[in-house]
């Protein structure tokens, strides 16, 4: 991989003389990574008995260092403490053993403070285009934080305090289908082949589960699959095979040992067989309707022809598969149907209902229509927490909480929660996190419920999310933003810091876990 130089990390436009330079003659550790500096774009060099350290975008993350430039003051070095993935940046190509670099002219801004490059005692160096810091005592242990040691059969040994990142290959992985559970991770990779792999790296990948090939496609396209973690170190593995009427869902538990479990194999959700008198449903919603499936039972929005008020919600008992409507309430417009807690929820034109599960209409239970104050989408952030579900209108962003607790009138009505902004449409927008309930707006801030201080104050926040006692933020990938993802724990400390565009990631028992460019990086968060 060759990375080119960063804007912020380039030399001064203007050089003075040039100078004589070596590759180093020893061995060069950094944060115990061996560096082939023989192959490496930008190697570490010596001058004048002095080894300088190279001021590139992601050398200076790895070792806990944040880079800037303006061009008032030109290149500014912070230390922060963010951390980053390693990158070798080697080349094809060798790297002559002594060669000409460039003594820099102007300053450097060093935590704050600015430096006049050329008069220092090791001058500050050009080379390929980027700046060089001389390893002294003055700069790596004083303003950067480093330990460094030396001696003639180790070479030199170069230390951050930053969190450090381990690193373990994924192979054959190329971006998809990924989870990491407790000891293992779980990945698709690019043939279809179905992975485990222990976190520490050893042990080769074991091969779980191949992927069949899609019944509707070229003869090629593999089924679309899904991974999640589950308990005891195992993954579930999820896809569908055919089309929407005629194919089925597969769900397999990936265990720990290396056996494959099948959870459940099941048809696709067509019509509802008839109900008693052989009178049959037909959908509302489209062509194949919108249901909702439990264990035990799938939950649909239909009606029976030529009979009057029959739009109501029906349930099918998947194993008996004996039919009864449940709910006499509208449902001629049903477009979103979801199960939360003990009760359904639909939206029919624009309102939403909602009915306990076991509900039966003979009993007088027809359902509520809850009060939502605007129209409301389930595609938007909603969740349960603390006894109460919790909703975002469509339109104009607002947040509603409607309480479990049972109330005798017909009409439920939501209650509005004050928040600072629009909440986010993104369906992560709402974590529950600390004892409390958060949430995203639509200006990147997030907010605890209740609270008029912002959880994070920095960059606009892309999205979130909860794990445990940790939340982690992400951002988006432009210049302004000084990073790509933070971890704060519970006091709304950042333990974690970088400007690595993972994916992927995940918090399990305060390690957190993440990908870049087919490695699985792994750290252990402070508390």
């Amino acid at each position: 991989m060759v990375l080119s130089p960063s804007p912020s990390a380039k030399a001064a436009p203007s050089v003075a003389k040039e100078v004589t330079a070596t590759l180093p003659a020893f061995p060069v550790t950094l944060n115990g990574i061996a560096i082939d500096n023989a192959h490496r774009q930008y190697p570490l060099i010596v001058y004048k008995g002095i080894t300088y350290f190279p001021m590139t975008y992601y050398d200076t993350r790895f070792l806990g260092l944040e880079t800037t430039w303006t061009a008032k003051i030109g290149l500014g070095v912070s230390q922060t403490g963010i951390s980053g993935a390693y990158r070798d940046g080697y080349t094809a190509k060798s790297n002559p053993k002594t060669f000409k670099a460039s003594l820099r002219e102007g300053v450097v801004k060093v935590n704050g403070f600015v430096v006049q490059a050329d008069r220092e005692d090791y001058p500050f160096l050009s080379y390929r285009g980027i700046a060089y810091f001389p390893l002294t005592w003055k700069w790596a242990k004083t303003e950067f934080g480093w330990s460094y040691h030396f001696d003639a059969k180790k070479g030199l040994a170069i230390d951050s305090a930053n969190q450090q990142l381990i690193a373990t290959s994924l192979p054959g992985y190329k971006g998809g289908e990924y989870t990491r559970s407790g000891a293992y991770h779980y990945y698709i990779d690019e043939k279809g082949g179905v992975y485990q792999l222990k976190v520490d790296g050893t042990g080769k990948p074991r091969k779980m589960y191949q992927l069949p090939i899609w019944d509707y496609g070229d003869g090629k396209t593999l089924v679309g699959a899904g991974l999640s973690s589950d308990d005891n170190d195992s993954a579930l593995l999820t896809y569908h095979q055919g089309g929407a009427t005629m194919g089925y869902d597969e769900s397999l538990r990936l265990n720990a040992n290396g056996t494959v479990e099948s959870l459940s194999h099941t048809s696709s959700v067509g019509p509802p067989p008839p109900p008693p008198g052989n009178i049959g449903l037909e959908y509302t919603g489209g062509s194949y309707g919108i249901t909702a499936v439990t264990n035990q039972y799938i939950y649909s929005a239909a009606y029976l022809p030529n009979v009057p008020n029959s739009n109501a919600i029906w349930r099918t008992d998947k194993t008996t598969l004996e039919t009864e409507r449940v709910s006499g309430l509208p449902a001629d417009k049903v477009y979103s149907m979801e199960v939360w807690g003990d009760f359904l929820y639909w939206i029919n034109d624009g309102k939403l209902y909602r009915v306990p599960l076991d509900a039966h209409l003979a009993d007088g239970e027809a359902g509520r229509l809850l009060e939502t104050h605007g129209a409301i989408d389930l595609q938007a952030p909603h969740l349960e927490w603390n006894g109460s579900f919790y909703f975002v209108t469509a339109g104009d962003g607002k947040l509603y909480r409607i309480p479990w607790e049972s109330q005798d009138n017909d009409v439920i009505d939501a209650q509005l929660v004050p928040t600072r902004g629009k909440i986010n449409r993104q369906i992560w927008s709402l974590q529950v996190f600390n004892d409390g309930l958060y949430y995203l707006n639509d200006a990147g801030d997030i907010y605890a419920v209740g609270s008029d201080q912002p959880f994070y104050d920095g960059s606009p926040v892309m999205s979130f999310q909860s794990y445990d006692d940790y939340l982690v933020c992400f951002f988006a990938n432009v210049p302004s933003n000084p990073y790509r993802m933070t971890v704060q724990n519970l006091q709304g400390q950042i333990v974690f810091k970088t400007a690595d565009i993972g994916s992927g990631a995940s918090i399990q028992s305060g390690v957190l876990t993440y990908l870049l460019d087919g490695t699985a990086y792994r750290t252990v968060l402070q508390p």
